[in-house]
């Protein structure tokens, strides 16, 4: 089958470019839509993705399909003449690429399953079953079956639409989304999908092949999933090369998460070892190895979704921006969130810890105006990567304290001390995990783990504390079904 996907074209580090892809992230990827392909895409509420028209005949309608830049478009054709006809349309468009044609007289579809976000299916030659339809459409996809020919090829009204009937494939309930980090904003990284299981086919894949080096950063600090479409933050600068002469690229990008069509992207320009960490920027860098121990440790907790918005900082130092998830328009700017590390989304609120030269502050701020509703200024300073939320309450680790604070006006509930100082450097992170689940808060230090009560804090038991699973890691807790699972190595006797 074709490639699910389309290369787009590298963006250049000129002005030029950078203008161009911030205005299509300022003005989204949705375009005008008129004529029958608008509506047919309007009605199958579809902004960008893969569509395909069964029964292309001369590729008009397959060619208005492309909306936008967010759209990669398959027309089916049994007929050689409508085949020609077709592809000549598509290249006069200058759309050859983005839309394609394809001679096929096959009625099973040629795409995996779960793969088209919207079909359209002319009256013509080819006719496809409506389970097939539905093997092809991904969760939440929609099919239009033409009923009643339109020989004239006129512009169809709206009254036309009768003429037309749909099918759609709704959301299965087995299916989860990972919207931070660690899952959720509770830390207890365990998604509850059902058809998560060991890989037996590719489903889709996109560049970067090969990430910019092993040992100086990681080329995707930064990916999280809801509502059909999967976020992260990309370097696409040269591969294998870290060159200080050859700068970073830094994106925000969005593609659709059943077949990997590039849905919008965001350039992140201040991003990089430049602001990570100044003093380490210039030199050889031939010279220098192990710089990937040396991340800034939240990077990964700057970017959290949902299945209308993007919560993200477009840069080391700036503000938390609110984005259109289906569009990449950016909405609005959180007031006083310059200096955001950590993001986490909870009861309809956002949760930031904000880090300045000369104070922290974890803000709770309203996504819908972007205002601050209420902010706590920490009393020691709050550990990285222990900002936790579940059940109306929000857990953080300040100084050598768990604290508990409530979600609705951020009134200090309890606040308990921690089992053991925390390390002024522990490797990459802190040494503690805290994980909310259930009523429980767990707090998890080398040396014990702690479960308390999360609306009183009283200690309910401890156990013996555990270490990282990987190299430089810190300590991790996981709740399923009821029970913690987490590595305890034993020192040896």
């Amino acid at each position: 089958m074709p490639h699910p996907f389309r290369r787009l074209p590298s963006c250049a580090s000129s002005v030029v470019a950078h203008l161009l892809l911030a205005l299509r992230c300022c003005l989204g990827a949705d375009a005008p839509q008129t004529g029958l392909a608008g509506q047919l895409l309007k009605a199958a509420e579809v902004t960008g993705g893969l569509v395909v028209h069964v029964n292309a005949g001369n590729g008009h309608l397959s060619a208005d399909l492309h909306a936008s830049d967010a759209f990669l478009v398959y027309g089916l054709e049994r007929g050689p003449a409508n085949v020609t006809a077709a592809r000549q349309h598509v290249r006069a468009r200058r759309l050859y690429g983005p839309v394609s044609i394809e001679a096929w007289g096959d009625t099973r579809l040629p795409y995996a399953d779960g793969l088209v976000n919207a079909l359209v299916m002319s009256r013509g030659d080819l006719t496809v079953a409506d389970d097939e339809i539905l093997r092809v459409l991904a969760p939440g996809g929609h099919a239009w079956v033409e009923t009643v020919a339109d020989p004239a090829g006129t512009t169809a009204t709206e009254a036309q639409m009768t003429d037309w009937r749909r099918i759609d494939k709704p959301w299965p309930g087995d299916i989860d989304e990972w919207t931070h980090y660690l899952h959720g904003p509770d830390n207890n990284a365990v998604a509850q999908d059902k058809r998560v299981g060991p890989p037996n086919a590719l489903q889709w894949d996109a560049p970067p092949k090969f990430s910019r080096s092993h040992e100086h950063d990681t080329s995707m600090p930064a990916m999280v999933t809801a509502g059909g479409r999967v976020f992260y933050v990309v370097d696409e600068g040269p591969p294998g090369i870290t060159d200080e002469r050859l700068a970073e690229k830094w994106f925000l990008i969005a593609r659709d998460a059943f077949n990997g069509v590039e849905l919008w992207r965001c350039p992140i320009p201040d991003w990089g070892w430049r602001q990570w960490d100044p003093e380490r920027a210039g030199g050889d860098w031939a010279a220098k190895d192990n710089l990937r121990i040396h991340l800034p440790v939240t990077l990964a907790r700057r970017l959290v979704a949902t299945e209308s918005r993007v919560f993200v900082t477009l840069g080391y130092h700036a503000p938390v921006s609110v984005i259109d998830a289906s569009t990449g328009t950016v909405l609005r700017t959180c007031a006083r969130s310059t200096g955001t590390q950590e993001i986490l989304f909870a009861g309809g609120r956002l949760l930031l810890v904000a880090r300045t030269s000369d104070r922290q502050d974890l803000l709770c701020s309203d996504p819908d105006s972007g205002e601050v509703l209420w902010e706590r200024r920490a009393t020691g300073a709050y550990a990285d990567s222990t900002l936790a939320a579940s059940g109306g309450s929000v857990f953080v680790c300040d100084g050598d304290e768990v604290v508990c604070l409530g979600l609705k006006d951020g009134t200090e509930a309890w606040r308990a001390p921690l089992a053991a100082r925390l390390r002024s450097k522990h490797w990459l992170y802190p040494d503690i995990s805290l994980v909310a689940n259930d009523g429980v808060l767990l707090v998890l230090q080398q040396k014990t783990l702690e479960a308390r009560a999360a609306e009183t804090g009283d200690l309910l038991w401890s156990a013996p504390g555990g270490d990282g699973y990987g190299f430089r890691l810190p300590p991790e807790a996981y709740v399923i079904d009821g029970s913690v699972f987490y590595f305890h190595r034993p020192k040896p006797k």
